[in-house]
């Protein structure tokens, strides 16, 4: 989380920062996951299972597979099960990233805490078994991840910042959303009321 931050502050623009993201990940990614590929299908043991070559396709990418599933009605998986946390990770750089650059960036906590708002809403709704809005909740992993990030950014301004009383407020949201599962919110209006406040409160 402080190094999201701190690249946040560094780069001059969003498609700085992207590239900057991308430079972290891919490269040592693209070496990674064929030799993962390679000695779970050489090796042959009888603890290591061999890994299809259609795994590879997602995992390169970082793409998660359950989104081309979806749409080609395939099987296809993760070369390693870890890499799931990566496609997750990159879609908080497109909306932290888009946050802070393309708006006021020193309210970037406040933007980005109401888009975390948002999703949750949205997931409290999308909790109906329609079809089509569980695919969404496929497409977008971050919903049940994104407190966390969002808490990590507001441990990062306490930390190295002048914090306000509304950063304050927001970590201590963001740890008791993280650790009360979002089927138990019974009331998204009231939700929706404390954000507000909460929000009003850091733009001060």
């Amino acid at each position: 989380f402080r190094s999201i931050a701190k690249s946040l502050e560094k780069k001059k623009n969003f498609k700085d920062f992207i590239i900057a993201r991308f430079m972290r990940i891919f490269p040592s990614l693209w070496l990674s996951i064929p030799l993962i590929f390679f000695v779970c299908n050489i090796l042959n043991q009888p603890f290591i299972a061999p890994i299809p070559a259609t795994t590879l396709i997602p995992s390169l990418l970082i793409i998660d597979p359950n989104i081309i599933n979806i749409f080609t009605n395939s099987k296809l998986q993760w070369t390693s099960g870890v890499l799931w946390s990566l496609f997750v990770e990159i879609e908080f750089y497109l909306i932290a990233g888009s946050s802070y650059f393309y708006s006021n960036r020193n309210k970037f906590l406040s933007r980005i805490f109401l888009i975390g708002l948002t999703i949750t809403t949205l997931k409290v709704f999308i909790k109906s078994g329609n079809l089509i809005l569980t695919n969404f909740l496929v497409i977008l992993p971050i919903t049940d991840h994104i407190w966390w990030f969002i808490a990590g950014i507001c441990a990062y301004q306490i930390t190295f910042k002048n914090s306000s009383f509304g950063t304050y407020c927001i970590f201590m949201f963001s740890l008791c959303i993280n650790l009360i599962s979002v089927n138990t919110y019974k009331n998204s209006v009231l939700l929706n009321v404390f954000g507000t406040i909460l929000t009003l409160l850091l733009d001060r």
